[in-house]
């Protein structure tokens, strides 16, 4: 934790923004797109796809690992800046009222990068065992 802290600067800030922006751009963009039968694989690679950039990029830039409570404080920061970009999209095209609440909101920008973290943390455990690999 000490050493997220340390080094935590603008840049993860910004690769969270980014990170942000390309999730809610792709979910837009593949929510017409039938590129493939299952909605499932499409959904899970919008979501997994900018989050593991994210922990990649701070892994290329830090020179080294992000541990896990440094990761999440970063996912909820990702979280923050997801909610935030619905909020605003959803308002300014008026359809914010079918979600219901902004709490609603909040729970699923938390719960879907919560889950993005346990399935790439899941994927690298079973490939640094079987395949001696590494994500990040």
């Amino acid at each position: 934790m000490k050493e997220f802290l340390r080094s935590f600067s603008y840049r993860e800030i910004l690769s969270s923004l980014f990170a942000a922006l390309m999730l809610l751009s792709l979910a837009f963009l593949f929510r017409n797109l039938s590129l493939f039968d299952s909605k499932y694989i499409v959904l899970s690679l919008v979501i997994l796809g900018p989050i593991l950039l994210k922990h990649r990029f701070y892994f290329l830039e830090h020179k080294r690992r992000n541990r896990i409570l440094g990761r999440m404080i970063h996912n909820l920061i990702t979280a923050l800046f997801i909610f935030l970009l619905i909020g605003i999209s959803l308002n300014l095209v008026n359809k914010f009222y079918q979600i219901g609440s902004y709490s609603n909101l909040i729970i699923l920008s938390v719960f879907i990068v919560c889950l993005a973290e346990f399935a790439l943390s899941l994927i690298n455990l079973i490939l640094s065992k079987i395949f001696k690999l590494s994500l990040w």
